[in-house]
């Protein structure tokens, strides 16, 4: 009897190390092909990308049209799913001569959605959560009769900058709005809704947005 457990259990030994070793050459092969479609996307769309860019078990959709550009920097993380949830890839699109700025050691997590129609700006070492949503435009006009037309609805649309500086941590199922201004090392509470600037040093939530306290 107790010759035959040790064989039962030296054969869970090795099954569970085969395991292992499968999972970590499908993980390391996942990955190598999301880093192969990420520089597809890069040499397609014109992207300037820097160097040590990863991408975690999902490559971030990218779609750069009209005369846009997208800048990426240095060691900057994509942390995308390829699920039905919130976790999912990260998309990045830029239309109509409109700039994304994604500089160094910037941290984005699945399902995140940055689209611009005239500048968005993010500072060094920021963290955006999973779900978050970081729009320059309004895509639709505010004239009903503007909304019927195709032609003229996304031309007539409201656009205005984005700028989120150095060090801000954006929780969760964020939403910035056009014109939104956050100041460097604040923090954004999970779902919250941003329509005006946000100062430095501060936590701010709710919808709308604003301070709860300051950062000492």
């Amino acid at each position: 009897v107790l010759s035959f457990l040790n064989k039962v259990v030296i054969e869970m030994k090795v099954s569970d190390m085969f395991w292992r070793i499968f999972e970590a050459v499908k993980y390391r092969l996942k990955n190598s092909l999301n880093k192969s479609k990420f520089d597809y996307y890069c040499r397609k769309y014109n992207v300037v990308c820097g160097q040590s860019v990863t991408m975690t078990n999902g490559c971030p959709q990218i779609e750069c049209l009209n005369s846009s550009k997208i800048i990426i920097g240095n060691n900057v993380s994509f942390m995308s799913y390829g699920s039905t949830s919130w976790y999912c890839n990260n998309k990045i699109r830029c239309r109509n001569g409109g700039v994304i700025e994604i500089p160094d050691f910037v941290g984005i997590n699945g399902g995140a959605i940055i689209c611009s129609g005239t500048k968005i700006t993010i500072g060094k070492h920021v963290h955006i959560g999973g779900g978050t949503l970081i729009i320059d435009s309004d895509f639709h006009s505010t004239n009903y009769l503007e909304r019927r037309d195709p032609l003229r609805d996304c031309p007539c649309a409201k656009i205005k900058p984005v700028c989120i500086e150095d060090d801000v941590f954006i929780g969760t199922h964020v939403i910035i709005g056009k014109g939104v201004h956050i100041g460097a090392r604040s923090i954004i509470a999970a779902g919250s809704v941003v329509i005006r600037d946000i100062p430095s040093d501060c936590i701010a939530g709710g919808n709308p947005c604003k301070v709860i306290k300051q950062i000492k």
